[in-house]
């Protein structure tokens, strides 16, 4: 995650989007295959399901330096792991919980949820919430970063 994090090359916000690999890294590469755009600030980390992720490493995205961060799941009734977009979105909730008692707006932290030809939603998602991040200004974290 911090190799992700670690060069911006653009002047946008860097936003990570965590994606499971059966629908959520697939919508990205049906992204490309239709040749639609996302902003060039989103790093993808593809990981087997987005119920794997912990919290922790949500936060720890935002220490390395990510203003945002998107997971990106199956379908509840689509998961290929039957309860890992459902287990995510708890985590999700929690995570946000803990960036609101941190100081840090819960809006920089989003779960989205598509089928892997949704390549459109992605794309659409990633350009929201590089906006929403934009909007809201750098992170500033508690140790004065």
């Amino acid at each position: 995650m911090n190799a992700l994090m670690s060069i911006n090359g653009t002047s946008k916000p860097l936003v990570l989007a965590i994606c499971c690999q059966e629908c959520g890294h697939t919508a990205v590469d049906s992204s490309g295959m239709a040749k639609m755009q996302y902003p060039a600030n989103v790093r993808v980390m593809k990981v087997p399901c987005a119920g794997i992720v912990r919290v922790d490493q949500i936060l720890g995205a935002f220490k390395a330096g990510a203003q945002a961060v998107m997971v990106v799941g199956c379908k509840s009734d689509g998961c290929h792991y039957e309860v890992g977009s459902d287990k995510a979105e708890k985590k999700i909730d929690l995570a946000k919980m803990l960036l609101k008692e941190y100081g840090i707006e819960p809006e920089r932290l989003e779960m989205f949820k598509m089928v892997f030809i949704e390549g459109d939603h992605f794309a659409e998602a990633a350009q929201m919430m590089t906006e929403r991040v934009t909007k809201l200004g750098p992170l500033k974290l508690m140790d004065g970063s």
